[in-house]
């Protein structure tokens, strides 16, 4: 779907198929972030309408898994309180030396217990600038097939050389991201610096989530829907 329709209850029923609902909701997110109100929406004002969605998210979340990890209420979560409750997740070793390394990163005052604010950096690294050496580090283990410190065009996407070359349609709009946005020196490599710069934008997610939005639904390529 293009468009959340947690929010709205049952009007939906309201609507003779799905493709009407989504342009009645299009057309309500238009009206409340469409700033310069000339009726589309361009791909920074669709930034903060996911941002603004997301910031509820966000918070519901920290607020779920808060209640879920502090059962004792005690008004702070220990490692082994939130690996109990996050078991779902993952019990490999790469998951449990991931999780303690964010926690101990987001344990400012070194005491092994994180108080909400410092929980909520856990969980979203992205919010703070604190965090963003943490964030590097995780990007890296993850994508940093050959550990040169730099990550190529398939490692960005990770697919092999092969897997790439055959899917170049399919991954066209991920392509165009990495070689206009990220590689600012034209490379086709991000070097350390380049990789940070993309893992310290906050809304770097955001980002690409518009971006493959706009390129799915503005069929006229006028930047606006």
């Amino acid at each position: 779907a293009v468009v959340s329709t947690q929010s709205t209850g049952d009007k939906s029923n309201n609507f003779a198929d799905t493709n009407t609902f989504i342009r009645f909701r299009l057309g309500e997110i238009c009206k409340a972030f469409d700033e310069n109100q000339d009726g589309q929406l361009s791909e920074e004002e669709v930034v903060k309408w996911f941002h603004a969605t997301e910031v509820s998210d966000k918070a519901n979340e920290l607020k779920n898994t808060w209640e879920m990890s502090d059962r004792n209420g005690d008004g702070v979560v220990v490692l082994r309180e939130y690996m109990a409750h996050a078991s779902f997740l993952g019990n490999d070793q790469g998951f449990v030396r991931r999780t303690k390394r964010r926690f101990e990163s987001a344990d400012k005052d070194h005491n092994e217990q994180l108080t909400k604010e410092e929980f909520a950096l856990f969980l979203f690294p992205e919010l703070s600038k604190d965090m963003t050496h943490e964030l590097y580090r995780e990007e890296m283990a993850e994508r940093d097939s050959n550990n040169d410190g730099h990550l190529s065009l398939h490692e960005y996407l990770g697919m092999s050389e092969r897997e790439l070359a055959s899917r170049q349609t399919v991954v066209a709009q991920h392509v165009q991201y990495f070689r206009t946005q990220l590689d600012k020196d034209g490379d086709d490599v991000l070097s350390p610096d380049e990789i940070m710069t993309w893992v310290s934008d906050d809304k770097r997610h955001l980002r690409e989530k518009s971006g493959t939005l706009m390129r799915k639904f503005d069929r006229n390529r006028d930047g606006k829907l």
